[in-house]
């Protein structure tokens, strides 16, 4: 089944108020979501969407699951937890909210503000780990890199 198609039928469970589940595939949601996850998504309230809920959205590469991060004048902003691009997608693109994951056979809400907090505070801890390293390595390369032209 292709990525649109699968998009279209997920509006359509969701407009009839039901729920619908699917199997995370990506990194780009860990610690909070872990690859292989079955997530469940339910239709976005009235209020959606609010910051630091994770939503199921559409991209030209296929339906994404992220954190909203804002809103901007082009579109809605979006982030996984263990990624550093923001993802601006139009407001029609959001398909869903995705309310729990079932790991290891358990239901795990994804409602709880301590669970969002922890999912927040590892995709920064993530992100200043990378930047520490990428740093690190580029400090290497470019001391071994002058020290080369220097010859």
């Amino acid at each position: 089944m292709d990525a649109t198609t699968f998009s279209s039928l997920l509006r359509q469970r969701l407009a009839t108020g039901g729920e619908a589940t699917f199997r995370a595939g990506g990194l780009s949601m860990l610690p909070a979501i872990p690859p292989g996850a079955r997530l469940r998504v339910v239709r976005p309230a009235a209020d959606d969407p609010r910051p630091g809920e994770i939503y199921l959205f559409e991209t030209a590469r296929g339906p994404r699951a992220h954190r909203f991060v804002g809103a901007t004048a082009e579109g809605l902003c979006f982030r996984g937890d263990n990624a550093r691009r923001v993802e601006v997608v139009p407001a029609g693109a959001l398909i869903g909210r995705v309310d729990a994951l079932r790991v290891f056979g358990r239901l795990v809400p994804l409602s709880s503000p301590l669970l969002r907090a922890f999912g927040r505070a590892a995709g920064i801890s993530l992100a200043l780990l990378r930047r520490t390293v990428a740093d690190r390595w580029r400090d290497r390369l470019g001391g071994r890199l002058r020290r080369f032209l220097e010859r």
